[in-house]
């Protein structure tokens, strides 16, 4: 495979696919594509669903909202863990309605419908643009004669996340690979890093030349500095 000649979908080695998203009251459809004349080829495609309610907190985190990522992806399921919850991409003390006594819960389920490469990119993608979209709806609640308002007002969000992964082959590295890039690879290095180029979470697998691992990185931070909203269909 000649990566620096072009590739089996046409783009060039530092090119990422176009995402494309529908929404619905519940859910988006998530789509990475390539367009080729007027044509779009479509690829790694994944729905997520989300609800919000309101619960009892745990009585180990009575001031703290609950939030919540469930993939069909096995080998996802960990990635997301870390990239969301494990590094607070949501503020769970803003969840809170009445401490000890109601929280938000936001409750995400990730479907991986195909899988052609990019999945965690995708996932990463939608489920920050799910988050930055919602909004608590204004509700009134009664605790015997104690009575609590709310308004409404958007999901508390402390950053917003993106993830790249770059494979490296024969004749170079390529960014966003196909599932046969990743598989013929020397190896694959993923990042995961916010906007202000903090670098959430990134995993290096095979065996490569440092410098060319060290010559990367930099550059696949930087890309994901950049804003890159999905495209509404």
């Amino acid at each position: 495979m000649q990566a620096l000649r072009g590739r089996l979908d046409g783009r060039a080695p530092e090119e990422i696919r176009e995402l494309e998203i529908e929404r619905s009251e519940n859910s988006c459809l998530l789509r990475k594509y390539v367009k080729i004349e007027d044509t779009k080829r479509f690829s790694t495609c994944l729905v997520i669903y989300h609800a919000l309610e309101i619960k009892k907190p745990s009585p180990s985190q009575p001031a703290r909202g609950i939030f919540s990522v469930q993939t069909n992806d096995r080998s996802l399921q960990p990635l997301l863990e870390k990239i969301f919850r494990k590094s607070r991409a949501l503020s769970l003390e803003q969840l809170s309605i009445v401490p000890k006594k109601a929280v938000w819960s936001v409750k995400l389920d990730v479907f991986v419908i195909t899988d052609e490469g990019g999945a965690l990119e995708l996932a990463t993608e939608g489920i920050s643009e799910v988050l930055s979209s919602l909004t608590l709806p204004p509700v009134r609640l009664f605790f015997g004669h104690e009575q609590v308002a709310t308004v409404r007002k958007p999901l508390p969000t402390l950053f917003r996340p993106r993830s790249l992964t770059i494979s490296f082959l024969e004749n170079g590295a390529v960014y966003d690979p196909l599932e046969h890039e990743a598989e013929n690879s020397a190896g694959t290095v993923q990042i995961c890093a916010s906007s202000e180029k903090e670098v959430v979470y990134m995993v290096f697998a095979g065996c490569v030349e440092m410098d060319a691992l060290l010559r990367e990185i930099p550059n696949a931070i930087s890309i994901l500095s950049k804003p890159n909203g999905p495209r509404e269909s």
